[in-house]
């Protein structure tokens, strides 16, 4: 079931993690991803593990948002959240080892000037390895029973998966689009 507010860690540039409320719909939750920005950006959300996930807003060095912290192989720029998920991808509450990890885990702020967060590489295959699972195939015949859509619209059905809270099917169609037609097509993986 979704949280209509949910208990995240908040990292700011140049700050330490912070504990904060936001509420769980898309408007808000776009509207903290900007903090900074010229106008309501779009969300990204990076699997973290099973149980947590980075929120951040997917044009942060295009507009580009102040550089914040390096992650892996990349730089993420403007304010970004750490945010709990359950079984179903729903953003939930963190736990408390979970704010207790993850604010050890960013707890040092870094300087990182312009120039290095632009040339920083973003490779999704470093955040997000998703393969097809049983979770992904429910969710796509799920949108496909509904006939709201083309299921061969990848943009429209993404839309509508975030909308039901189905972000590994988001994460999917982004980072596989061939095998995604091809499971339209043909019914396998």
């Amino acid at each position: 079931m979704k949280q209509h507010k949910i208990r995240v860690l908040k990292i700011s540039p140049k700050m330490p993690p912070e504990v904060v409320t936001l509420d769980n719909n898309l408007r808000a939750l776009q509207e903290a991803v900007s903090i900074g920005a010229d106008y309501v950006g779009l969300i990204e959300i990076i699997h973290l593990d099973e149980n947590a996930c980075i929120l951040c807003n997917e044009e942060g060095k295009l507009i580009p948002l102040e550089p914040n912290r390096r992650f892996k192989n990349d730089i993420l720029c403007g304010v970004f959240y750490i945010t709990g998920q359950d079984d179903n991808g729903n953003l939930t509450s963190l736990s408390k080892p979970l704010l207790a990890h993850y604010t050890e885990v960013f707890s040092t702020s870094e300087i990182i000037s312009p120039a290095e967060a632009e040339h920083a590489i973003y490779n999704p295959s470093t955040f997000c390895k998703v393969i097809m699972t049983d979770k992904i195939r429910e969710q796509i015949l799920d949108i496909r029973n509904s006939g709201v859509t083309n299921m061969f619209d990848g943009y429209t059905v993404q839309r509508i998966a975030y909308e039901k809270g189905y972000y590994e099917l988001v994460c999917y169609i982004e980072e596989h689009p061939n095998e995604y037609v091809n499971f339209i097509l043909t019914g396998k993986a």
